[in-house]
This record gives C-alpha cells, structure tokens and sequence, in this order.
C-alpha cells in the first residue's frame, strides 16, 4: 500500500516537471517573440549594463567609459553574465540581453509551477498559474526590457523552491540573487519565515552566502568610490527626490525621525501606482483573489508575499522610489495564491468554467497589449 502511494507521488511529480517544461517554453516563446517586435529596449537604463558588460568582455575593464573604471551598476551579476555570454559568443550584446532574459522568465515559471505542486496544490493550479504569468503582458515586457528582473525573478524562485529540501542550494540562490540586488537582503527572514523548523540557522546561512558573495563586489565598490554599495541610490534619489516629495538628497539623511517616518509612510502609499496605473492593473484581479488563497496556501507560496512586504517597508525607509521595476519579479507568485482561492472555494462543477474563461482573458489581452507595448509608460505603469 505504502508503494503504491510512494508510486503515485513520483508519478504526480514526474506530470508536474513535464508541465513546468512546457510552460517553460511558452514563457521563452512569447518573450522572444515580443522582443523580435521592435528594435531596441524599452528601458533606457538597460543601455548602461549593456555599455558595461560590452567594455568587461571586450577586455577594456569593468567601466561606461574605458579606461575609466567605476561601480555604476546596481547589479553586478547581471553585467557579469551579458558579459560572459558576449565573450563566448561575440553575439550583440543587445540581442543576447533579451534572448538570455526571456530564456531566465521561461525557467523561473517552469521553477513556479512545480513548487506550486510540490506544495500541495492541484496540478491544474500550478500549470494554469504558469501559463497565465506568461501571458501577462506587464511579466513578458519586463522580462524582455534589458533590465536585471527575469534574472532576478529566476533566482528568487530558486531559493522558495529549495528552501524545503535543500536549504544549502536555497542560501546560494540568495547570495546571487543579493548580486543582482542588494535589496535582496531581504530574502533571509522571508525565507526563515518559510521554515518550519531552523528558522535562525535558515537566516544565518542565507546571510552567510550573501555576505561572502558580495564581499568582492563590496571592495570594488569601495575601491573605486569609497562605499561599499555602487552609487546607483544616489543618483536615482537625486532625479526623484525632488520631483516626488519637494527634498533634496542630502536632506534625508538629516530629517527628524517623525518627518522620516512620514516620508516612509508617503512612500508606502506609493505602492499603489504599481497596480493602478498602465498595463500593471491586471494585477488588481490577483490582489482581490489573494485573501481567500492565503489560508490554503503552505508557508513556502507565502513567502514571496511576505518579500514583497518586506521590500516594501525596506524601499520605503531607506530608499522611497517605488516603480513596478523593483517589485515586479515577485508579483508573479500572487497568482497562484489567487488561484488556490479558487480552487478550494468554487465547486468542481463551476471550475473547469472559470479557468477557461480566465485562460481566454489572458489570451485575449496578450495578443492586444503586447503589440503596443512598446512604449515606456504602457510597460512600466509608472515612471
């Protein structure tokens, strides 16, 4: 009896890898297809990892300007891997940053839909939660945009699917996803948080693989400009600070705490923009969903929500620019929560309707938005 059970698990788990490879393909797919529709990036600042990872492999350093070396990139991994395909390779760089991303959004739904199953979930939750992300416009402009999120979104991914069975392999995912962002810091409570057990030595090891990983980049960082993080903060607090909440850089760091808290607060509010504005609004369906999914959802689909709070409160007090951009690879696991809602309240009878209707939805807006996406703002939501 015991064997036939043991049988029936390996075999659910076999469907669920077959499925996640086919949603990995389909997200490959559209991605690519949509970066063919157009020449060009539609993210501006994608230029500058391109300018850099271009330098690095054609052997004139890690600089914008050869002969000129600086740290002006938030992240690091994401220079190093365009640079080492540029080198293998010889390909644009340009082209290889939009075929290595959709290649990274493709694997991180395949990684999405099988930790959904191997969390409890029905199948048909797991794999209709993939092919809906990869039919969400706002994920496959992203992940096409030259920007570090597919990579990203890949990682992240990574560490929630092992942090169960292979903690190890989850702390190393974390300390590379801490190269692509610093922010990432965040990932080790949220992931102790999805532990059951082991929840301090969860974070220990999480911080440990960051701490050693990003040590190297730190003392670049250092070398060149005499802090240990690039200078990418400062400048972008420089271009919005002003415009957004009337202050300038060099008064955050010397507001009163109750003054800081209120900017923190304002910033909070900001978050909204993300799901209110452009084609991001689709996301509103998923964030109505989400309350009746939380409660039949395990620890480990809860802790890329628990992230995305945690990011949020992070951004707001040290850095208060909020845009899709940095939140976007998380948003993702809000479907399947939302999906798990469904499931578990609407009767079998009724189901099979709402996923088809859902299914053609999406399809419907795919093949409408993406056409037009070229545009920043349409992409973006906010600026």
């Amino acid at each position: 009896m015991h064997g036939r059970f043991i049988k029936a698990d390996m075999r659910e788990r076999g469907r669920a890898r077959i499925w996640a490879g086919v949603v990995a393909v389909l997200g490959t797919a559209l991605a690519l297809l949509f970066a063919a529709s157009a020449s060009g990036l539609i993210d501006d600042d994608a230029y500058i990892f391109l300018r850099y990872a271009q330098n690095l492999a054609d052997g004139r350093g890690l600089a914008f300007n050869p002969g000129e070396p600086s740290a002006g990139v938030t992240s690091i991994l994401w220079v190093l891997v365009l640079a080492a395909a540029r080198w293998l390779t010889g390909a644009d760089v340009l082209r290889l940053t939009q075929i290595i991303g959709a290649g990274c959004f493709g694997a991180a739904l395949g990684v999405l839909v099988t930790t959904v199953a191997d969390s409890g979930q029905r199948l048909t939750v797991a794999v209709l939660s993939g092919v809906l992300a990869a039919l969400s416009p706002v994920f496959v402009c992203q992940a096409v945009s030259g920007m570090e999120v597919s990579l990203n979104l890949l990682l992240v991914a990574l560490a929630v699917a092992w942090i169960a069975r292979a903690p190890n392999r989850s702390a190393l995912a974390s300390g590379l996803a801490f190269l692509v962002r610093p922010d990432n810091v965040v990932l080790a409570p949220a992931l102790a948080m999805a532990r059951a057990d082991r929840r301090w030595r969860t974070m220990a090891i999480a911080g440990l693989a960051m701490g050693a990983l990003g040590l190297p980049w730190a003392w670049y960082c250092y070398r060149i400009g005499g802090s240990l993080l690039p200078p990418t903060r400062v400048g972008k607090l420089l271009v919005f600070l002003p415009g957004w909440y009337g202050l300038a850089t060099g008064d955050l760091g010397h507001l009163p705490f109750a003054s800081r808290v209120d900017l923190a607060a304002r910033a909070l509010l900001r978050v909204e923009t993300i799901f209110t504005q452009g084609q991001a609004r689709v996301l509103l369906l998923w964030l109505a969903l989400l309350p009746f999914g939380l409660t039949r959802v395990g620890r480990r689909l809860r802790a890329p929500l628990l992230l995305f709070l945690l990011s949020a409160l992070a951004y707001a007090w040290a850095f208060p620019l909020v845009k899709l951009r940095y939140f976007v690879h998380l948003l993702p696991w809000l479907i399947p929560v939302a999906l798990a809602g469904v499931d578990g309240r609407v009767s079998p009878k009724l189901r099979r309707g709402v996923y088809v209707a859902l299914l053609l939805l999406f399809i419907g807006l795919s093949a409408r938005a993406l056409p037009r996406y070229r545009a920043w703002v349409s992409c973006e939501g906010t600026k």
